[in-house]
């Protein structure tokens, strides 16, 4: 009877053992995720800014473009002194 019981006694300790190891991989688990989207969220709002940025870049090159045609035109045609002036913003 008392191989019984001890029988039972270590049963339930490995038992408890267990489940507060994996309790504790589970927290471990989660802190992970967490991290992860975490660090997700940053890159996503990091390429959300690239993004605007090369947009911006894009405006001004295109502003720059239309006014080198601007600038072609007015020697193409022989035009007098002075140039037509650049745009606001470049």
């Amino acid at each position: 009877m008392t191989a019984i019981i001890s029988l039972t006694g270590v049963i339930l300790t490995v038992m408890a053992a267990t489940q507060g190891h994996l309790w504790s991989r589970l927290k471990q688990a989660e802190d992970k995720a967490e991290q992860v989207r975490a660090h997700s969220l940053e890159q996503d709002r990091r390429i959300g800014e690239l993004w605007d940025k090369r947009r911006e870049d894009a405006v001004v090159i295109r502003l720059l473009g239309d006014h080198i045609d601007t600038l072609e035109d007015h020697i193409r045609d022989r035009r007098e002194p002075p140039p037509p002036p650049r745009p606001e913003g470049l």
